[in-house]
């Protein structure tokens, strides 16, 4: 499994990129440069692995934030809770329905119309 440690993380980027710097500076004396020295398989190779780490650093650091968004969030409503707020004195929030829920309830309500306006027929 690999490791989720943002510090090992970015050891292993920095790796990387000194190795793909040593590639590129070896093309460079052979006299390969530019694009025919990007073609290279191993540049290629240690072109994705620091753009893996990238990402997976970039998720290492959304997740951080949800994180500490959430402390804060709990922290906050632990803070109201002790001033005595409740949910009496914060301002009235409407449910939202869905539309197949307001569908349905406004077929259910016709079927009840109609329903009352149906007289029974008088038996002869």
């Amino acid at each position: 499994m690999a490791s989720k440690a943002k510090g090992i993380r970015q050891s292993q980027k920095d790796i990387w990129q000194k190795k793909m710097e040593k590639r590129l500076a070896e093309l460079a004396a052979k006299g390969i440069e530019g694009t025919a020295a990007a073609r290279d398989a191993v540049v290629r190779a240690l072109k994705a692995k620091v753009r893996e780490a990238n990402g997976r650093l970039a998720a290492i650091d959304a997740k951080d934030k949800k994180t500490a968004d959430k402390k804060e969030t709990k922290a906050r409503k632990l803070e109201e809770a002790k001033l005595g707020k409740t949910k009496e004195d914060a301002p009235p929030v409407e449910e939202k329905a869905s539309k197949s829920k307001k569908k349905k309830e406004e077929k259910a309500e016709k079927k009840e119309g109609a329903a009352k306006e149906k007289k029974p027929k008088a038996k002869v």
